[in-house]
């Protein structure tokens, strides 16, 4: 699939039998493990493998093994050829292209299924960066979810690790997020967010936007020659100090989180460059968002590992996400607990916080606890960055300058009022209830000097009980079915009903026939649901 736009009709029916055959080649039926998923997108085409990459950074969405697998995948395309980048331009850009472009290299710095990137001057001689998006990506991407879906057949698929994976909702999910990625008018936006979120930063800089030259297909901005941060080399022949890089590295990345709950979701090495002394950041396309509510309960959720406090970080868990099906709070509170021992005899500098915080992830999708997206990929972007860290000064923790960062910020006055005033409310609270204790206790005593105490229990078996209760009962039922009319059949056999064939009652033999089919459907049933 080269990413244009397709016609509808015939070539959609083609496109739809290729997937199925796709299926059936990766046995899509019996299951979808990470590997077999991962083969299948690389299968399906470069697109495809974008909507993997996107997964791969939501393990809210898919268990770990599954993130981890499609970590794998390289969304890298056969570039477009530059008379079609010249038409983009041009149906996007009203001067012609020579004009706004005297100098437009042909050949693509690189090519991936949603756009491709060119090197350009403008007409005063200021290198930039031509993002130009490949025409109707947008449709065929829309086409190929819809498709998928059809062809999965199917909304739940069991995937080789034990877990039940909604892939329709996954793909409801995913095809959300890549919408926004293909609107370059929202990565400018973010560019300029960010740039202005680190405007005060000195050793941070942001490729300059240039708005008026770019639109929802193409994208300008200032071109970056500056050293890869991985480049540890090129950067001690310039002079870097490696150990500084990394502690400005990491401390402008907690800054994103913690103070202005926007960052930059992949920080690979080939997203970050050092210029002129400073750490520049580039590719806005995918960036995660944390509400106020939400960096504040992270903060004690880092307070409250600390402290190694799994009743607080519980609560944490709890008042951050939205409680599903099957959430067991007890066995919550002791996963919860394995975590905070296993990470307890570890020194707090050696602690990888990407890992700690997928671990909590993956802690809260088991429980059916389903977190907001910027957590997932809060999750995924500390992981990346720990193993560019991990390359440029070892030495840096992000979890030890997060833990620093605690330590040496006081409270503001706010922060102590609003603490105040909801101490204040809970106190008032437990005060007004314990006045009516006394009264509670006494009619309670009476109660049960007369022999009056009861006790109401109620058990509400969740959905999922209720679903192999179900399924129990239908097997049963079919059963006791299939050996009555065994049996039944039986007693006909030996009576002198007609009409009768091969010396048998006719009804006898038919009912023989029903009940093995019964029989052999049951047990044909049980046999794929192993």
């Amino acid at each position: 699939m080269t990413g244009e736009a397709r016609p509808k009709g015939g070539t959609d029916r083609a496109r739809f039998l290729e997937i199925l055959s796709l299926l059936r080649k990766h046995r899509a039926a019996k299951g979808l493990t990470p590997v077999k998923l991962r083969a299948l997108l690389e299968d399906l085409g470069p697109t495809y493998m974008k909507l993997g990459q996107v997964m791969a950074m939501r393990s809210d969405l898919l268990p770990a093994a599954y993130c981890q697998e499609l970590k794998k995948l390289h969304s890298e395309a056969a570039p477009m050829p530059v008379e079609e980048v010249y038409g983009v331009i041009a149906r996007s850009l009203d001067p012609p292209l020579g004009t706004l472009f005297p100098r437009f290299d042909p050949v693509p710095l690189g090519a991936a299924s949603i756009a491709q990137v060119h090197l350009a001057e403008l007409a005063d001689g200021t290198p930039v960066v031509v993002k130009v998006q490949r025409p109707g990506i947008h449709e065929t991407m829309r086409q190929d979810v819809a498709l998928i879906r059809r062809a999965l057949g199917l909304a739940r698929v069991v995937g080789g690790t034990g877990d039940v994976v909604d892939f329709g909702m996954v793909l409801d999910e995913i095809w959300a997020a890549a919408q926004e990625e293909m609107d370059f008018r929202i990565e400018a936006g973010h560019m300029e967010t960010f740039a202005r979120n680190n405007r005060d930063v000195a050793y941070v800089d942001v490729p300059r936007v240039f708005r008026g030259l770019s639109t929802g297909n193409v994208l300008v901005m200032e071109h970056i020659r500056g050293i890869p941060v991985t480049d540890t080399q090129a950067l001690r022949a310039e002079g870097y100090d490696l150990e500084e890089i990394g502690a400005k590295l990491a401390q402008n990345y907690l800054k994103q989180v913690v103070e202005d709950g926007f960052f930059h979701a992949d920080p690979h090495p080939g997203n970050l460059r050092i210029r002129d002394g400073r750490i520049v950041w580039i590719d806005f396309g995918m960036m995660g968002h944390l509400s106020p509510r939400n960096r504040q309960l992270l903060d004690q959720g880092v307070r409250a590992m600390a402290r190694k406090d799994p009743g607080a970080l519980k609560d944490v868990l709890l008042a951050m996400g939205a409680l599903g099906e099957g959430t067991d709070q007890n066995a919550l509170y002791g996963e919860i607990d394995d975590l905070l021992t296993k990470y307890g005899t570890v020194d707090l500098a050696s602690i990888d916080m990407g890992s700690v915080l997928e671990d909590f992830l993956h802690l809260a999708r088991r429980q059916h606890i389903v977190l907001p997206g910027g957590v997932s990929m809060l999750g995924r972007g500390m992981a990346t960055l720990e193993g560019v860290l991990s390359v440029v000064s070892p030495g840096i923790s992000l979890l030890d300058i997060a833990a620093g960062r605690m330590a040496g910020r006081l409270p503001h006055r706010e922060d102590w009022e609003r603490q105040l005033l909801q101490d204040a409310a809970g106190l008032a609270a437990a005060g007004h209830k314990a006045l009516g204790l006394p009264v509670l206790l006494s009619d309670l005593l009476k109660m049960g000097a007369k022999g009056q105490g009861r006790m109401h229990l109620e058990l509400t078996p969740s959905k999922a009980l209720d679903r192999t209760a179900y399924w129990l009962v239908g097997r049963l039922t079919a059963g006791m079915v299939a050996s009555a009319m065994l049996v039944g059949s039986g007693i006909l056999c030996t009576t002198d009903l007609t009409p009768r064939w091969l010396g048998v009652p006719a009804l006898g033999l038919a009912g023989f026939g029903l009940s093995i089919l019964l029989a052999a459907g049951l047990l044909l049933g049980i046999w794929r649901e192993r």
